[in-house]
């Protein structure tokens, strides 16, 4: 039994595993494998703020944070938010 479902109509799913089970197949389903290698910081600056984050007059505290995105093959792009702590 051959079914053609390349059609550009929508199959009730109900019936797609009917005929399947009419057939005699059935789907098999792999879970994808997740790697995440946890990387260790080259360099850990001093905490010089000591979580006091209000500053009493402008350019008195700025604060940043780098983040890195890989994109392509092997490309990076590199993001700086830099923060006045007076003003936000």
């Amino acid at each position: 039994m051959l079914i053609n479902i390349n059609r550009k109509k929508n199959y009730n799913h109900k019936r797609i595993y009917r005929l399947m089970k009419i057939a005699g197949i059935q789907t098999v389903i792999r879970r994808k494998e997740t790697t995440f290698n946890r990387s260790k910081p080259q360099h850990v600056a001093e905490n010089i703020l000591n979580r006091e984050f209000s500053a009493g007059k402008p350019n008195e505290k700025w604060v940043t944070d780098v983040t890195e995105f890989k994109y392509g093959s092997s490309k990076k792009a590199y993001l700086s938010a830099i923060l006045d702590l007076y003003n936000g």
